[in-house]
């Protein structure tokens, strides 16, 4: 996996984020492949709301999904002469 990496001022960094989601109940819903792509089509569109950008996501037998995704934050800078 290559790595894209943030640079500010004085660092240089990058974030990724790895979440873990188990289904209430632990109920077994990712039975078809219908139903794993609808929820990674929806995950997709709710990222992209919010500029997050998947960089995977996996679902397992077990239920559970695995999104793995970064989100890039661009410091704000403020000038004292424009405040």
């Amino acid at each position: 996996m290559k790595y894209i990496f943030d640079k500010s001022s004085h660092s240089v960094y990058t974030l990724n984020y790895h979440l873990i989601m188990c289904i209430k109940y632990r109920r077994k819903v990712f039975i078809t492949d219908a139903i794993i792509d609808d929820l990674k089509q929806r995950t997709k569109n709710i990222a992209e709301n919010f500029g997050v950008n998947i960089i995977n996501q996996e679902c397992d037998i077990r239920p559970y999904t695995y999104p793995l995704f970064s989100k890039t934050f661009k410091p704000i800078w403020l000038s004292l002469s424009i405040v």
